[in-house]
């Protein structure tokens, strides 16, 4: 799935760089978006604790780091009457489509996907959740469905790459026929702990070995970028308005995403961390300034080391998306 932030143009760089000092232990990514840097550190076999505020992020969380493989489903499978993954995979894609609120909202009066996929989608929504509500699955269960659904929606999507707006005409990409198919959970030989809280409220439950800070670093919300998503994570079907159909209600900020706050944020999120390693990821362009970090840092009596690392910037067009991303390290 495209995610703005998501690093994976970066993460070996900065496995390489943490394993200098810290070669196993703890990770903590209180940030984690879709699992991209806890994924591959997981694969590393660092025990990753991770975090964030989106229903559906979360899930992305759960389905690569909590499970090793793709989940047995015992009591949904017996339930159908199917013994294997690859039964179940034939059992959903095979759904009769169905019209309904999502179909309408997102291809009849939004061209976010076509009609036929909206409406394979609206029959896939609806069988998980039915499956839910009738305790047929757990909730990490529905978690690991859920987020096979939005990536394998994200798939056809008529879009550039968010969900705040959709394309004129449909693309290519959104005129083939939608397939579900399972996230591939990330294989490590260490736990995982995934959670949905604040970074502040994870950073002061516990010490770690690792803490890899990459939070927002401008005003663009995430809960309004990625709308769709979330709605499909929480099975909900708001009162949506214009163009984007957003959600008129229920939008999560993050004090990262407001000048004001990002840098009060930023102060209780370091006076919370015990840690032997923190990398602190961020862009010159963001909110926050240089000399502002570096002092809050340093406040601690920590003594900083900083210095860049290329990765591609997010881009909806066809173009150079060559980046540089600040890398502040402190070492206790």
């Amino acid at each position: 799935m495209r995610y703005i932030g998501s690093k994976v143009s970066t993460k070996e760089i900065i496995y390489d760089l943490v394993s200098q000092y810290v070669p196993s232990g703890t990770f903590c990514d209180p940030f984690g978006g879709i699992a991209t840097m806890s994924s591959y550190f997981k694969s590393k076999n660092f025990e990753v604790h991770t975090s964030d505020i989106l229903t559906f992020a979360h899930y992305f969380q759960i389905s690569k780091l909590k499970y090793d493989d793709i989940p047995k489903f015992k009591k949904l499978f017996r339930h159908l009457g199917i013994n294997t993954s690859s039964d179940f995979l034939e059992y959903i894609n095979n759904l009769n489509p169905q019209e309904g609120w999502f179909a309408l909202s997102y291809a009849t009066e939004r061209t976010f996907f076509s009609i036929d996929n909206a409406q394979k989608i609206e029959a896939i929504r609806y069988k998980i959740k039915e499956w839910s509500d009738s305790d047929i699955i757990i909730e990490d269960e529905k978690a690991f469905l859920l987020a096979s659904l939005i990536n394998s929606v994200d798939k056809v999507a008529n879009t550039a790459g968010t969900y705040y707006a959709y394309l004129k005409g449909l693309d290519r990409k959104a005129s083939r026929p939608f397939k579900y198919s399972f996230i591939q959970p990330i294989n490590g030989n260490k736990k995982a702990f995934c959670h949905q809280l604040e970074a502040s409220e994870l950073l002061k439950t516990n010490s770690y070995d690792v803490i890899y800070l990459d939070p927002p670093y401008n005003e663009r919300n995430y809960s309004r970028y990625y709308h769709l998503p979330e709605v499909l994570a929480k099975q909900t079907e708001p009162e949506v308005s214009g163009k984007a159909g957003i959600p008129k209600t229920d939008h999560l900020n993050s004090d990262f995403n407001n000048r004001t706050k990002s840098l009060q944020s930023f102060e209780q999120i370091i006076d919370n961390s015990d840690f032997k390693l923190l990398l602190f990821q961020y862009t010159d362009n963001g909110l926050l300034k240089k000399d502002e970090i570096i002092n809050i840092l340093e406040s601690k009596g920590d003594k900083v080391n900083d210095f860049y690392i290329d990765s591609l910037g997010y881009s909806t067009k066809p173009q150079a998306r060559n980046d540089k991303h600040h890398i502040y390290m402190v070492k206790r």
